[in-house]
């Protein structure tokens, strides 16, 4: 989407951001997404009002990344359950090192359970390493390159776009019931929804 949005590359053929292809090209994107079998997810955390929020816990503050991480996997997995289904999940690869990383919070899910005090996250109804045990099976790591994950990158700028108040097509994906919210009855939204966290007003 980075691409699209600046018109490079592949895309060069969009800038001028005034070329009359840019417009007609962008919502014929937006309606091929719309049509799509799958349900967009998303937790979008503000790293500075995270880092102010839990500033006063130093050393014990936890990696933004395994926060991020720990949430949206947990709702993809609350959903999965609610499916009768299991969970692969599927990261785009970054390097060696985080690649290790993010598989290590992974596994620390189905041994651990959710990293988070129990006591303040209670009211999210936080699922145990039990849960994810039987339910996350499969851990694997993609390209770029890999269709699905150029997809969940077009739907990630958008969740992400509408986070910061800036213009996307989010409400037009939304009509088209391509968020996961639109699969949820509203009492399920706040424990198993897309999650905007740290802004200075939660979403």
């Amino acid at each position: 989407m980075t691409e699209i949005q600046a018109g490079r590359g592949e895309f060069g053929w969009l800038n001028p951001r005034t070329s009359t292809k840019r417009q007609p090209f962008l919502q014929s994107l937006t309606n091929w997404m719309g049509d799509l079998p799958v349900l967009g997810h998303g937790c979008v955390i503000d790293r500075v009002g995270y880092q102010q929020r839990y500033l006063h816990y130093g050393n014990g503050m936890w990696d933004l990344c395994r926060t991020a991480f720990s949430v949206i996997v947990e709702r993809a997995t609350k959903f999965a359950i609610s499916q009768n289904a299991r969970l692969r999940v599927d990261i785009e690869r970054c390097g060696e090192r985080e690649d290790r990383l993010i598989e290590s919070y992974f596994e620390d899910l189905k041994s651990q359970g959710m990293p988070f005090a129990g006591q303040t996250s209670g009211k999210y109804q936080p699922l145990g390493a039990a849960d994810f045990a039987a339910s996350l099976y499969e851990f694997r790591k993609s390209t770029k390159r890999s269709a699905a994950t150029q997809v969940a990158d077009l739907f990630l700028w958008n969740v992400c776009r509408k986070a910061l108040q800036r213009k996307s097509r989010f409400e037009e994906l939304r009509t088209a019931g391509r968020w996961i919210d639109c699969a949820l009855q509203p009492t399920e939204v706040p424990n198993m929804g897309i999650k905007y966290s740290c802004f200075p007003v939660d979403q």
